[in-house]
């Protein structure tokens, strides 16, 4: 697995020049059902961007197809980056269209999500009047074939998490602190990279998307990415289209890269171990590891050790971690 420095040098390597304007990166598997319905809001954008990028994961349908064809009907100039093989993920492909990206602001776009006419506007001011911010994140709507869900919004759903934020205007600059405590505490709040614009400069900064990472990849990239200010736009700007299909679930490997990236923010803010935010990270590691069917005192046990790991004042607490979780798996379901 490659480090989060390799992968930035990688990533620094034969950067095309860039010139001042907004690309969209899209990317695409297996979704012909949808795609086309996603590059026809784009297209109805109030402040239009300059390319469309899909970056194909070898889809097996008729998704390539579709965008062809969509293509005679939309007036945006869109380019598809078909890949060699299929990578598992939304993190490959992402980043192959980032890197292959003409412009300096790049903005990301579910296959199956679609956007409000001033999303790219409003969180491209956003950016523009706020230079330290890295990241411009926002508010979204829930949808499925029955329309928007009600109060399925961010600052409904998670209201904890949102108040945390202290927004009280339509575009607020959250210190990366703050944001770190708040997206720990309701990881919805920041929910895919649909809502993700940012600068290529920063994605490059941070090494990109982590394919490892899996369907969390774009999580692990905004926790990632508070190494500066993010500029949350208070108003729902995309619609997070709900279905079968959706890479989030409740998978136990899901599941288990969220707490991961949790327990790493927690790290990085070196909360102790009486913070709130660090007991609300352990709780969700008992629950997970219960789920697992750990016995209830060895879950304790593994939880109440996350802190020995996190300052590495008993490295046996690691190797007691392994033994117990290697007798967890033995346990039959």
């Amino acid at each position: 697995m490659a480090s989060p420095l390799v992968e930035r040098r990688a990533f620094s390597l034969e950067l095309p020049m860039q010139r001042n304007g907004i690309s969209v990166v899209i990317p695409t598997y297996n979704c012909e059902e949808f795609i086309v319905e996603t590059l026809h809001a784009i297209d109805r954008q109030t402040l239009r961007p300059n390319e469309i990028i899909v970056a194909d994961d070898c889809s097996s349908d008729a998704t390539l197809k579709n965008v062809l064809e969509a293509k005679l009907s939309n007036s945006l100039p869109i380019r598809i980056l078909p890949g060699s093989c299929n990578s598992g993920g939304p993190a490959a492909p992402i980043n192959r269209g980032i890197h292959a990206a003409t412009y300096d602001i790049i903005t990301i776009m579910d296959h199956d999500d679609l956007m409000e006419p001033e999303k790219i506007e409003l969180q491209h001011q956003a950016l523009r009047e706020n230079p330290s911010c890295g990241l411009s994140l926002c508010d979204y709507w829930h949808f499925d074939e029955t329309g928007v869900r009600p109060s399925s919004n961010a600052r409904g759903q998670f209201s904890s998490g949102h108040r945390e934020l202290g927004v009280n205007e339509l575009v607020a600059v959250v210190d990366p602190e703050r944001a770190r405590s708040a997206f720990i505490r309701d990881p919805g709040l920041p929910r895919s990279s649909s809502g993700q614009m940012f600068r290529k400069a920063h994605w490059e900064r941070i090494g990109g998307y982590r394919p490892h990472m899996g369907p969390t990849s774009d999580f692990d990239f905004v926790m990632r990415s508070l190494v500066a200010p993010i500029a949350w736009v208070d108003r729902p700007l995309y619609l997070k289209r709900v279905h079968p299909g959706n890479l989030w679930s409740g998978s136990l490997h899901t599941t288990r890269l969220n707490l991961k990236i949790q327990w790493d923010a927690v790290r990085v803010s070196e909360y102790p171990s009486y913070h709130p935010i660090t007991c609300i990270v352990r709780q969700r590691h008992l629950k997970f590891l219960r789920k697992l069917r750990v016995d209830k005192s060895s879950a304790l046990l593994i939880a109440s050790s996350l802190d020995l790991v996190w300052r590495d004042i008993v490295p046996r607490a690691i190797r007691r971690i392994s033994r117990v979780l290697q007798q967890s798996t033995k346990v039959s379901p």
